[in-house]
């Protein structure tokens, strides 16, 4: 190395000068100078020498005035001057500022070869002279800020008494860059304006406008108001109530208006629905009150037990709805137990509520049908299954008068008929027949019809005419002559002559005021002077309150809850819109026998049990009816059918649409298939299983239609089979079945369902067939004996709302 006194420079330093690419950002401190930094050791170890220590400047922010580096003397201790020694570097200086403010530039250092200087002609020190090295970041441009234009002046805070309105710059043509100076003076500038004194602000200081009513000033001194509150009207300065009340349905009962607003009283009584209220005419518009009547059986609040049908009643009856044991079940609806023989009676006693005693003890007989619970003897089994009800030790099968004590068995006229219980012990009558329930038989009875009027001059001997009219003069009364020969358009089973209803079909010929003019074409039903479609209650006179009596559910006061006035309320009557049917009766019944001249079986035997709900034929006989009285045109017909003997396997079921022994409905019951044996006048093939049947014979009674009957398909001019069961299941022995017929004469609609126990045995769907329009219920047996018909239940049910129309 060369001695370092060849490169000191004329301040006695050897600088070294470094080349840069890049150069710091400088902080802007002291007018542009970078802090001092630390002095450098002292450059030698002994005698006299310096220190130093620099700074950088930022030349583009300051003008940096002053120099970059400093030095000073520093003394160490004495040298040994005898001795020759080589010189040595001292410590380098500080790097120098860059010397240019971008793109390549350069910094320096120095160092002294004095630490110590060579002695006595000894070598400089040896190694470099000094150090370049390149700037250590990218080289950025300082950027100083500068202030953009004015915005323009804002709206004036205030429209009067002084305000200010402002506008705004930003320090940012350009922003402030790598330490550049900020912009000096103030963003914002405030200027006064709107110095004007206000007007006087009506809307504070006189309050024109009506309470709770917004109201605005404008700067001209007027003032606005806004509109009324809801439930009011007027013009702002005016607010009065608005009688919501006004709006036409807004309430279905009483509307109360208050001041404001309004609401509507509850639904009435056996009603559901909404009670609004608010304020305005538009909220009384689009939420006006609903209410409904309450069905407890569409809204399953009922408390029909899982095992019964929920009926609704409608608001015409006390009751909304009824309770009833489903088919299998026994019991008062609320509470229901199996039943095995299908005759309404449980086989367990039911601890009902109401009524306890109705269908809620326990089954007498549960092995047979007995819808009565009879127990003549009283020793608790039901003479159904007991051998010898009347305890004269004679079993019933072979006691010719099975409920009264008579073990001598006397029968003076040898009908099978013991004296004892016979209505007329001298004459034969196997039948018994007792038209006019006296007590005395027909066979020996002068006045068989009790009108009067002795048999051999009453024109209709079976039924109760005191006026003996006979309009055609066939000495035939006109109350038992059918005439079918006379024209009968509506095919309800009336002739015209005779029907009260000639152009309206009404086969129950119901005549509430007995005026000679039905209720199916009469306008006034009750004859008050009330037109129907304007009387509350239209088989009940009540003309001198008429209409004005309304209950909230649209009937009328006299006749809530039994609307046909028959004493029987709505909910217990079979036939509510006609009084002369109250309940299921066949105490009385008319036999038809379809094959009177036939040889081949006797003529069948009814005998009447449970009041008229449950009759038995015991005969293997020709084909016959046991026919009740009353008059159907829509109806519901259900019965228990039990056969209690295991001989034979022929026919039985039910009639209806009954018009005369040429023209009714038949449900037929086969056990098993068969050929009849009378293989004349016509083919007779009966095929086991149910059948839906049409009589429109037009021979009636005997061989011909005998054998219609018998056969499955159609005859000719007799019979029709509307539907036969293609499962083709036969009935069994010892077992009780229920039967239930719907039928509509108005659609045609025709439907017969069997159940066996619980389950669904046989059911036809929906027949229709418009041929009779409505008539009389019957029992029909063909060479079947042993049939027992239990728990006869028939119901006319009309719609609910026709009972208020």
């Amino acid at each position: 190395a060369s001695p370092c006194w060849r490169h000191i420079g004329s301040q006695g330093h050897l600088i070294f000068v470094m080349h840069l690419k890049n150069i710091f950002a400088c902080t802007d401190t002291e007018n542009g100078w970078t802090p001092w930094s630390e002095w450098t050791h002292c450059s030698v170890s002994c005698g006299r020498g310096g220190q130093q220590r620099g700074r950088s400047c930022n030349g583009i922010s300051s003008t940096c005035s002053g120099p970059s580096v400093q030095t000073r003397s520093c003394i160490m201790v004495k040298c040994d001057r005898k001795m020759r020694s080589d010189g040595s570097w001292g410590h380098w200086s500080p790097w120098s500022a860059c010397s240019v403010s971008c793109g390549e530039g350069s910094m320096t250092r120095v160092r002294l070869c004095d630490s110590p200087p060579p002695q006595k002609g000894a070598e400089g020190a040896a190694g470099r002279r000094g150090r370049a090295s390149p700037a250590p970041n990218n080289c950025v441009q300082v950027i100083a800020g500068g202030w953009s234009g004015w915005s323009e002046s804002s709206l004036c805070s205030h429209s009067c008494g002084g305000g200010l309105s402002s506008r705004h710059r930003a320090c940012s043509d350009p922003a402030p860059a790598h330490g550049g100076r900020t912009c000096a003076g103030d963003s914002v500038d405030y200027e006064a304006c709107n110095t004007q004194p206000c007007p006087i602000d009506v809307c504070l200081q006189s309050k024109p406008c009506f309470p709770g009513v917004s109201c605005t000033s404008h700067p001209d001194g007027s003032w606005e108001c806004g509109l009324c509150p809801l439930g009011l009207k007027g013009n702002g300065t005016h607010c009065e109530d608005e009688n919501e009340c006004e709006v036409e349905g807004v309430c279905v009962t009483a509307c109360v208006n208050t001041d404001p607003g309004y609401y509507c009283l509850p639904c009435p009584r056996r009603y559901k629905g909404t009670q609004p209220f608010g304020l305005g005419w538009e909220e009384a518009s689009t939420n006006k009150q609903i209410c409904e009547p309450h069905n407890p059986c569409k809204d399953n609040t009922h408390s029909c037990h899982k095992f019964a049908e929920c009926i609704y009643l409608g608001l015409v009856s006390e009751l909304l709805f009824k309770c009833v044991c489903s088919v299998g079940f026994a019991g008062d609806g609320f509470l229901c137990a199996e039943d095995s023989d299908l005759d309404g009676w449980p086989n367990q006693r039911l601890p009902c509520k109401l009524n306890a005693t109705y269908h809620c003890q326990q089954d007498n007989c549960p092995a047979i049908p007995n819808s009565g619970q009879e127990d003549w003897d009283k020793d608790g089994l039901g003479d159904a299954c007991d051998r010898d009800d009347d305890n004269d030790e004679i079993f019933d099968e072979r006691d010719n008068c099975p409920l009264v004590y008579n073990p001598r068995q006397f029968d003076s006229d040898l009908d099978g008929v013991g004296d004892r219980c016979d209505n007329c012990p001298f004459e034969s009558n196997p039948l018994q027949t007792d038209t006019n329930d006296d007590g005395e038989g027909d066979a020996c009875s002068l006045d068989i019809d009790g009108d009067e009027v002795l048999n051999d001059r009453d024109n209709c001997p079976f039924i109760y005419n005191t006026d003996q009219r006979d309009t055609d003069l066939d000495g035939v009364g006109d109350q038992c002559d059918n005439c079918p020969l006379l024209h009968n358009p509506l095919q309800d089973g009336i002739q015209n002559s005779l029907d009260n209803c000639p152009y309206v079909s009404n086969s129950n010929q119901a005549d509430q005021d007995q005026d000679g003019l039905g209720d199916a074409c009469d306008h006034d039903d009750d004859d008050d002077g009330v037109p129907d479609d304007r009387d509350n209650c239209r088989l009940v006179p009540n003309r001198t309150r008429g209409t004005s009596t309304v209950r909230s559910d649209g009937s009328g006061d006299v006749c809530f809850d039994d609307f046909d006035n028959d004493s029987i309320p709505n909910a217990f009557d079979v036939c509510p819109l006609n009084h002369e049917i109250g309940f299921t009766d066949f105490r009385k019944f008319q036999v038809v026998l379809l094959d009177p001249k036939g040889t081949t079986q006797s003529d069948p035997l009814w005998l009447i049990r449970s009041q008229g709900t449950e009759l038995l034929q015991t005969a293997n006989s020709d084909p016959g009816i046991a026919l009740g009285f009353h008059r159907f045109s829509a109806v519901d017909f259900s019965v228990t059918f039990y056969v209690n003997t295991d001989r034979d396997d022929d026919y039985a079921g039910v009639v209806f649409a009954y018009q005369s022994s040429k023209r009714f409905y038949v449900v037929m019951w086969k056990q098993v298939s068969q050929a009849y044996w009378e293989k004349r006048p016509s083919k007779a093939f009966g095929t086991m299983g149910l059948s839906i049947k049409l009589v429109n014979s037009t021979t009636g009674p005997g061989e011909y239609l005998r054998n219609a009957l018998w056969h499955t398909g159609n005859t000719r001019n007799q019979v029709k089979t509307l539907w036969h069961d293609s499962n083709k299941i036969g009935w069994k022995h010892f077992t009780a079945y229920r039967i239930h017929l719907i039928h509509r004469p108005k659609t045609g609609f025709i439907r017969v369902v069997v159940y066996e126990g619980k389950e669904i045995l046989s059911d036809s769907g929906a027949v229709y067939d418009h041929t009779l329009a409505g008539g009389r219920l019957g029992l029909f047996v063909f060479s079947q004996e042993q049939v027992l018909f239990s728990d006869m239940r028939y119901e006319s049910y009309p719609d609910v709302n026709s009972l208020l129309s």
